[in-house]
């Protein structure tokens, strides 16, 4: 370890297919890099230590659907829309302190002409428990753009005002705007996923040729501890939920369909090890050292046609 080196001449070329044996297209670098070969860092002892790892597993416990026909979103769209909401835990069941994750996962299939790119979409659902007034309702919004999964939100409101389509908090308001006096902090609130796939819009053929795009969006929330039986938040809720659709970040007005409302029971997650995983297996352990990470660009024109 220690010797110095010359990098130099390295670059990247494509090929037509899998089986071709030469190319004309490719882009080499005439930069010179100077390099040092380091040695990693620890002894190779310490360096094999067993990785921590970090169990997560995902349980769906309870699930919302609607379908209703496009035309009540898009008047003279043809087709149907569907909307559904799996709302379960996440957990970490080796471990018995690893705080408990709720997580909603919405998927909004429908045709692309009723949701065209650019355009704004709020799933929501808001819960409140019937037998326990006292306790403030809790909606959550999670918000994407059709075609670009990277300006994803999610907003989380606690309080007895309507969220419903038709209330002041609601209406002539841009989709972050919304009952601004009862948003949640930061802290109690759902956050993203950091998994671009989580928001990406899928478009795919009906039967009928026509397009259509499947539209998910998942919400996390740290519940801050692991979930006893006896919690009361474990319990029956009346769930409302719908769908708002902006034409930009910017619009005041949305598109909607009706709000469904359902009773919903939220379940402890099972955290029984023998139940979730039949058979334990054998962990691997690995270490990358990295020693040498260098990028470089080029232009579109820069590509040169010769034989490599």
């Amino acid at each position: 370890m220690g010797t110095k080196y010359k990098v130099k001449k390295f670059g990247a070329v494509m090929y037509d297919n899998e089986t071709a044996q030469s190319s004309q297209i490719g882009v080499e670098t005439t930069k010179v890099y100077d390099y040092t070969m380091p040695a990693p860092e620890g002894s190779f002892a310490s360096l094999m230590k067993p990785k921590e790892t970090l169990v997560k597993d995902r349980q769906l416990l309870a699930h919302q659907e609607q379908t209703v026909d496009a035309s009540t979103l898009t008047a003279g769209v043809s087709g149907q829309i569907t909307q559904k909401v799996e709302t379960g835990f996440e957990i970490n069941p080796l471990s018995e302190t690893a705080p408990d994750e709720l997580v909603f996962n919405f998927d909004l299939d429908a045709p692309a002409a009723a949701i065209p790119k650019g355009s704004r979409i709020v799933q929501w659902v808001t819960f409140t428990n019937p037998n326990n007034k006292k306790e403030k309702p809790m909606t959550l919004a999670c918000s994407t753009l059709v075609g670009d999964p990277y300006v994803s939100h999610v907003l989380t409101w606690k309080g007895f005002t309507s969220m419903k389509d038709d209330s002041k908090v609601v209406k002539n308001k841009r989709y972050n705007k919304v009952n601004k006096r009862e948003k949640t902090k930061k802290k109690s609130s759902f956050k993203l996923v950091q998994e671009p796939e989580w928001y990406a819009t899928e478009e795919y053929a009906a039967p009928d040729g026509s397009a259509r795009f499947l539209h998910p969006c998942l919400a996390k929330l740290n519940m801050g501890k692991k979930m006893e039986d006896n919690d009361p938040f474990f319990a029956t809720y009346n769930v409302d939920m719908s769908v708002r659709v902006y034409a930009s970040d910017k619009a005041k007005t949305f598109r909607s369909i009706a709000t469904k409302t359902s009773t919903v029971e939220i379940k402890k997650p099972n955290t029984d090890l023998k139940s979730l995983y039949e058979e334990q297996q054998p962990e691997t352990s690995a270490e990358t050292v990295t020693y040498f990470d260098e990028r470089f660009k080029f232009k579109l024109k820069d590509f040169y046609q010769k034989d490599i």
